[in-house]
């Protein structure tokens, strides 16, 4: 009985040390293959994510790719850039529901004309007037889709046109005062027109037959006008600065006389 406690024992002594060894390499094993498919696992999640990689069970999980992109706002050139002559001044810019667009400036590098081009959202800017001698130009675009065009032209003399399908016609009887400084046009439904003279604050309305004379926005003078239709009730309103430099809204007002 003695011998045989004894030689059961060490039996299961080196049983022991048996199992430890080859449980040690089994574990080690074990840790292995669940680092990698934490590995694996992580780095699919993070790619997927777009923005970081999963945590693995055993090894750090892999590293997952940014997703997505940046984007940086910008202003590009619709069409080609540089479509005057030379350097411009008083630049005027109106659209149409129709995809048009017009641009009115003085161009200085071809003597000082008024110059009306017309383009689209991607440009292919083209020439629909110009000024024969000294001049300048102010577009506006009315409700229903007509291009109007005040200019001082030919010495700036002032001439009120319309744009009908591919022709200017003139609209006559606007008073004969110089538009040395660019006048701003603005309209307000289909015939209903305000031209500003800015040079000395006047504003006058055509309401499709006659111009009527809507009085001086400022006294003495106006200058740096900008003018506004107010769309519910057709009465215009000015911001502008006087001959102090002091800044103003008025908004033009018919009182009735006593």
């Amino acid at each position: 009985m003695k011998k045989s406690n004894a030689f059961g024992m060490i039996l299961c002594i080196l049983l022991i040390l048996f199992i430890s060894s080859c449980g040690g390499d089994l574990l080690s094993t074990a840790g292995t293959g669940t680092s990698s498919t934490g590995g694996e696992t992580g780095g699919t999640t993070g790619t997927t994510g777009g923005s970081s990689g999963g945590s693995g069970t055993g090894d750090t999980g892999g590293s997952g790719s940014s997703g997505g992109g940046s984007t940086t706002p910008s202003w590009k050139d619709v069409g080609s850039p540089g479509f005057s002559t030379g350097e411009v001044e008083y630049v005027s810019f109106a659209g149409d529901p129709n995809g048009n667009l017009y641009v009115g400036y003085q161009d200085k590098g071809d003597n000082y004309k008024g110059v009306v081009k017309k383009g689209t959202f991607s440009g292919n800017w083209a020439e629909v007037y110009k000024t024969t001698d000294l001049g300048n130009a102010s577009v506006t675009v009315n409700d229903s889709g007509v291009l109007f065009a005040a200019f001082g032209e030919n010495n700036y003399q002032p001439s009120i046109k319309e744009y009908i399908s591919g022709n200017w016609e003139n609209i006559n009887g606007f008073p004969q005062e110089s538009f040395a400084y660019p006048p701003k046009i603005r309209t307000f439904r289909s015939n209903s027109l305000y031209v500003l003279q800015i040079m000395n604050g006047n504003v006058y309305k055509y309401t499709g037959s006659t111009w009527e004379y809507c009085n001086v926005i400022g006294s003495p003078t106006a200058g740096n006008v900008s003018l506004f239709v107010r769309e519910d009730t057709d009465i215009p309103y000015a911001a502008f600065s006087d001959s102090n430099r002091d800044g103003y809204v008025k908004k033009y007002v018919i009182e009735a006389v006593p």
